[in-house]
């Protein structure tokens, strides 16, 4: 709900702000502190196994911390996404999947704000992976709505990339994490 009292802002202003900001629908979140090393671990793994699973098809990519313009009063910056075109400097159209990488500052947002508005955009599968309990909770757009595929702590979760079938192994994912940062 737009609040008339409040500012509300635009790629315009976005584009001259100093230090790390998303803004959505016009209001401003501060993106700091930075991800603690454990986040920032988890999700450069992450982004090497889809990477790994997608090397055989030649239009999809893994892309770590890009700006998606979603509308004039609208960048978003998922800790990764999939994206099955040639993107320019910033992403123009929706990915097919993108993975937030809990923290506590922005889990809510993560959680609700943002699970409505990659729904409402039509990404097809969207993962929230909590990096203390090493679990990954992953759902797949159904009928404009998404539903919860499973909780995974441990096992292979299959995912329908435009015509790639992706195997992401989350049991290698958090051993790996686990092996690393305890």
């Amino acid at each position: 709900m737009q609040l008339d009292y409040l500012p509300h802002y635009t790629i315009e202003d976005y584009r001259h702000w100093e230090g790390d900001w998303e803004l959505l629908d016009g209001f401003p979140l501060a993106m700091s502190p930075a991800p603690v090393i454990r986040h920032q671990y988890l999700n450069t793994q992450l982004s090497v196994l889809l990477s790994q699973a997608l090397e055989d098809c030649e239009r999809c990519m893994v892309i770590q911390e890009a700006e998606w313009h979603l509308a004039e009063d609208t960048v978003l910056r998922p800790d990764s996404v999939v994206v099955c075109y040639q993107p320019k400097d910033y992403l123009d159209k929706r990915p097919e999947l993108v993975a937030e990488i809990l923290s506590p500052s922005t889990s809510r947002i993560d959680e609700h704000a943002k699970f409505e508005r990659y729904q409402r955009e039509g990404v097809k599968y969207y993962l929230l992976v909590h990096p203390q309990t090493l679990l990954a909770k992953v759902y797949e757009l159904k009928d404009g709505n998404y539903r919860k595929l499973n909780d995974y702590t441990e096992g292979l979760c299959w995912l329908h990339i435009e015509d790639c079938q992706v195997g992401l192994d989350f049991g290698k994912l958090f051993q790996a994490v686990q092996k690393k940062m305890g």
